[in-house]
Order: structure tokens, then sequence, then C-alpha cells
């Protein structure tokens, strides 16, 4: 009697399925690293949002900030002066970035009659710094 079973032997079944089980793990650490990179850059588009939107505000109100040195102020600010959305949401954390945030801004006056704006966000050390107000 001749067997012609066609099948698969529990070995083969067992290989199989720890290569779906190894080619799974790779994919899914791919894809989490993937995910966590995309907030990541995502993030730092959000504070380079905020950055542009605090020069737009110093640059309507050049007389005011040139007069400072050192001014800061929050990102409800930003959003009262309309250069911001009134909810933004921080992408790494999915929480709602507080309006109490402080963006430093500080003047330095170049040779030759020339200007610069440096932004710093979320700095604590406002000492000497001029609160901004509308």
């Amino acid at each position: 009697m001749k067997s012609n079973e066609k099948g698969f032997t529990l070995v083969e079944l067992l290989a199989s399925i720890t290569i779906m089980l190894l080619l799974s793990v790779v994919v899914t650490v791919s894809i989490t690293k993937l995910v966590k990179n995309s907030k990541e850059k995502i993030s730092s588009v959000q504070m380079n949002l905020i950055k542009d939107s605090a020069a737009l505000l110093v640059s309507d109100k050049i007389d005011y900030f040139s007069s400072n040195e050192c001014t800061y102020l929050t990102l409800k600010d930003l959003k009262d002066y309309g250069v911001l959305d009134k909810k933004i949401i921080n992408a790494i954390d999915n929480e709602e970035i507080s309006d109490d945030m402080i963006i430093k801004v500080t003047f330095t006056t170049l040779e030759y009659e020339n200007s610069t704006y440096d932004f710093i966000i979320d700095d604590d050390n406002v000492d000497g710094c001029v609160r901004y107000s509308n």
C-alpha cells in the first residue's frame, strides 16, 4: 500500500509559524519607530510654526519689540492676535499645548543698523524681560 499523503509535517508548520512571527515582530518594531519619528518631526514643525507666528507678531509690532532687548509673550498672545489656531495639539503626547507656553524674543542690533530677533520657545528664564501687552 502506497501512502500518497499531501500535507505539511509538524516541523514544517512550526518553521512557517516561527518565520511569520519573526516577520511580524520586525514589521511592528519598524512601524513603531516610524510613527515615533513622524511625531517628533511634526512636533518640531509645530515649534517652528509657533516661532514663525511670533515673528509675524513682532514684525507687526516692530516698534514695541525693538524698544526692548528682551520681551516675552505667551501662546495665548499669539492666539489672541490671530496668528495661531485656538487649539494646538502636541503631536507627541496628543495633549493640548498650554496657552501659558512662553516665547522669549530677544532683540540684537548688529552693525550698520541691522537687527535680528531670536525666538526661544518654552523658556522659563525671563528675568529682565518685558512682558508683551497688546
